[in-house]
């Protein structure tokens, strides 16, 4: 989408930039909209002046004596493209987080992990007692277990993606605050 030299001057105001914001979410009146933006109607009505100007925004006249201004083509095209941007960063924080889980679960429930565990927490149950009492610790003790490179690529890779997922999440948040 191309933005023309008009287009952009209306756009340098912040107002404006909220009344585009408040009218993606449906058409509203002049005075709805002064209200949402706690502006004078005034205000709101010369604003809306230029940015139909601009092609942005539409009045729609209804039966009724009321006057109702919503987004055209153009206007909505502009506020869409932060949609899309929302939509994709969603879903790879989604994709990201499942594969990085997903990766992280399958290496930690592999044998020699299991077995690992088993060593480290290994209990008796002496007749007569309800409660596991722990082995002598000479009894428990633990051999390192030596991988190769290829074999922790799961772990690796699932942490790596969880990254990635808090990194988007954290742009999200940030593109969330800056344009809603």
């Amino acid at each position: 989408m191309t933005i023309d030299r008009e287009t952009l001057k209306v756009l340098s105001s912040d107002t404006r930039l909220d009344i585009l914001k408040s009218l993606s979410e449906r058409k509203k009146t002049v005075t709805e909209l002064a209200e949402n933006l706690n502006l004078s109607k005034s205000t709101v009505h010369e604003h809306l002046k230029l940015l139909t100007k601009a092609g942005l925004v539409k009045r729609i006249d209804t039966s009724n004596k009321w006057v109702y201004y919503g987004l055209t083509w153009k206007g909505f095209r502009l506020i869409q493209n932060n949609l899309k941007k929302v939509i994709l960063m969603l879903s790879i924080v989604f994709l990201s987080f499942i594969v990085g889980i997903y990766e992280v679960k399958s290496f930690m429930f592999r044998e020699p992990i299991q077995r690992a565990f088993r060593t480290v927490v290994p209990t008796v149950v002496k007749k007569g007692l309800q409660h596991p009492t722990p082995l002598p610790l000479k009894e428990t003790a633990i051999t390192p277990i030596a991988y190769k490179p290829l074999e922790l690529l799961p772990i690796a890779t699932g942490v790596i993606l969880i990254g990635v997922g808090i990194f988007f999440s954290f742009l999200l948040l940030r593109m969330h605050r800056r344009v809603f």
